[in-house]
């Protein structure tokens, strides 16, 4: 029963969703390019430090700002990544229901890891 309901209310293919969340990001985007230039525009002094870890081998940088940013910015940043994300997922989801719609409604999800990780 649930599989002729699924069948009834299918949505057609459409990657308007997609375009939409994608349009969004944009728009986070030009908001996260005034935020930080008002910040850089206040003139804060930077400070780069850079940590080696010699068992790892490796080397981190670290810049910090002083004053920090604004955590407005980090949030903005955060909107940025979720709306191209769901811009991603949702394209993928339409692409996968157009090549095998049964398929797709059985799975899901999508991995973002391979499991051989």
């Amino acid at each position: 029963m649930y599989a002729l309901l699924a069948k009834v209310i299918a949505m057609p293919f459409t990657l308007e969703d997609s375009w939409t969340k994608l349009a969004r990001g944009k728009e986070h985007i030009g908001t996260l390019a005034r935020e930080c230039d008002e910040y850089l525009g206040a003139g804060p002094a930077f400070t780069a430090n850079v940590y080696y870890d010699p068992e790892a081998g490796t080397v981190q940088p670290q810049f910090v700002g002083d004053p920090p940013p604004p955590p407005r910015i980090g949030t903005i940043v955060g909107d940025v990544a979720h709306n191209l994300r769901s811009a991603l997922d949702v394209a993928a989801w339409q692409l996968a229901i157009a090549h095998d719609e049964d398929a797709a409604r059985k799975r899901r999800h999508f991995s973002h890891v391979s499991s051989d990780a």
